[in-house]
């Protein structure tokens, strides 16, 4: 499970929900005041929905998601052992195994995120193989390495620094922003372009393509640097956007084509997605998220450009008018702040109804996740912020034992049952 964020927000990836870390309830887009928030976590949920990378990671989640139903719902096991594991035993998914997955995402350490690094550093680019996962130990990592003569930091590169960089990179266009330093990860994509091909990186547009095409594939890094070298090489120009999507999808192969990956990711996807076992009351959420998938992909195979369009706006009026089109044909996560309100963005004319209710299943879902499969689980209910229920110790410590009040249903409660986790005791495996 990954959480990708700016200064100011949070997106869970593929759990659909944004957090803001302030205390403004919109109701509608024209009441935004952190658009530029919004749109940097925006775009995290459109990476989710719409690229190769996001949806294999969709359809490994749900799949273990649906794992949990199966293995508990029926069964009299009294006691369950975190962190669980999940059994893999297909092709399919060894391509999508837990090493493997943590090679092409290069998570950054606390310490290695919000770093400022001062721009008159060396810069060296590491490819290393592996060599350690059974099988893809040829498959290369990669890293940044920032140094001078008193100095040394190195930093992996992988699809986290990949799709951070691209919201920022729309993020600044529509807000600039002069900095002194770089700033981990947000601008690891610009720093690797400009290192590798300095004339492609002058336009922040074709850097933001770059990243989108490059999270077509599942090693990401690998086809952002491969790619890079190889317009250098060429010394390749592009009059529009879309011929960057077509000189990477034309010149780097992976067997499949991109159409055909991409369309396989997406009917794994929903496979995965409709196999989730949810109470019928909450059976919306699951169906909201395949609807949503279903359309957006359903516009990229028209125009696998249609993200890089954002940067033919000048202003945020433009913006906004876009944006608008984009939520109303694509929906929008569910989003909630530190004030206890939930919502989603809507047009104006949209009327209101119980779809924030609904999609409260992802935040729960989440959390239930973190219980099984983190080693150091998180027993703290994430629905503190915004549950109108009666606090108890329980939701700090041991969420599952909280009881449904007398006119309000737990939502964490809900979920865990229907689970099959009713009545297990929960130990954690030290």
């Amino acid at each position: 499970m990954h959480l990708l964020n700016s200064s100011s927000g949070s997106y869970v990836f593929s759990f659909y929900n944004i957090f803001l870390d302030n205390k403004t309830s919109p109701e509608n887009i024209d009441l935004v005041l952190e658009l530029e928030t919004i749109i940097h976590e925006y775009i995290h949920f459109l990476q989710d929905i719409s690229t190769v990378y996001g949806l294999t990671n969709t359809a490994k989640i749900s799949k273990e998601i649906a794992f949990v139903y199966d293995k508990y719902h029926s069964s009299t096991e009294t006691v369950v052992t975190t962190p669980i594991s999940f059994d893999y035993d297909s092709e399919t998914e060894k391509a999508i195994n837990e090493d493997l997955f943590q090679l092409y995402f290069a998570h950054m350490s606390k310490e290695q995120k919000n770093l400022r690094l001062p721009k008159h550093l060396n810069i060296v680019i590491k490819n290393e193989k592996n060599g350690i996962i059974p099988g893809y130990e040829e498959v290369p990592e990669y890293n940044i390495v920032f140094s001078n003569k008193n100095y040394n930091k190195e930093i992996p590169f992988g699809a986290f620094a990949i799709m951070e960089s691209m919201a920022n990179l729309l993020e600044r266009y529509i807000f600039p922003k002069e900095e002194n330093n770089y700033i981990m990860p947000y601008d690891t994509a610009y720093v690797v372009a400009n290192h590798i091909f300095p004339e492609f990186s002058t336009n922040p547009g074709a850097i933001f393509a770059l990243c989108d095409a490059s999270l077509m594939y599942y090693h990401s890094a690998e086809v952002f640097i491969n790619a890079l070298y190889m317009m250098r090489k060429m010394d390749f120009n592009y009059t529009s956007y879309n011929d960057i999507y077509t000189f990477i999808f034309g010149n780097i192969e992976t067997g499949l084509s991109v159409r055909e990956r991409f369309q396989s990711s997406v009917h794994e996807a929903l496979k995965n997605i409709y196999n989730i076992q949810n109470t019928s009351n909450l059976s919306y959420a699951s169906h909201w998220i395949a609807q949503t998938i279903d359309t957006i992909c359903s516009y990229r195979l028209k125009s696998m450009d249609f993200l890089t369009r954002l940067f033919d706006f000048k202003s945020i009026s433009a913006l906004k008018i876009y944006l608008l089109k984009m939520i109303s044909l694509v929906g929008s996560p569910l989003i909630y702040n530190k004030n206890g309100d939930h919502f989603v963005l809507r047009n104006v004319e949209e009327s209101q109804d119980e779809e924030e209710n609904q999609l409260l299943f992802w935040i729960t879902a989440e959390n239930i996740y973190k219980i099984l499969k983190l080693r150091s689980p998180e027993y703290k209910c994430s629905l503190i912020p915004i549950c109108t229920c009666t606090k108890t110790d329980y939701c700090n410590e041991f969420p599952w034992l909280q009881q449904h009040g007398v006119d309000k249903y737990c939502q964490f409660k809900i979920i865990w049952d229907a689970w099959g986790l009713k009545d297990k005791n929960i130990k954690k495996n030290v």
